[in-house]
């Protein structure tokens, strides 16, 4: 069934705001950490906002190939936020047992 396709009886998609329990107090990181979250691709600093590390441990994370693989556009670095969900909710894996889960969960498609 496409991932569009709601079966009958089924309730509709919910699409309400997201949860916003960890979310910054302050309006200019909070500003930030919703549009990181709206957002397809990401950079860096805001890949390490959603999965909710420092800045440094993301790139030390990064350099031991312990995050998901980001995808280069126009010279910057940045990364799928469906990724890093999915990333996050299998318990923040390395690299290459994040690629291979995710291909088992795609039908086994092989690994970008």
């Amino acid at each position: 069934m496409p991932p569009d396709t709601i079966p009958l009886g089924a309730a509709a998609p919910d699409h309400s705001p997201p949860d916003l329990a960890g979310a910054p107090r302050d309006g200019r990181a909070a500003r930030a950490w919703l549009r990181a979250i709206e957002a397809l691709l990401v950079d860096s600093e805001q890949a390490a906002t959603i999965c909710a590390i420092g800045r440094s441990t993301w790139f030390r994370l990064r350099s031991a190939g312990k995050t998901p693989a980001p995808v280069k556009l126009g010279g910057r670095v940045l990364y799928r936020v469906e990724d890093l969900c999915q990333w996050v909710a299998l318990g923040c894996p390395p690299r290459k047992e994040f690629e291979a889960r995710k291909a088992a969960a795609q039908g086994g498609a092989r690994p970008r």
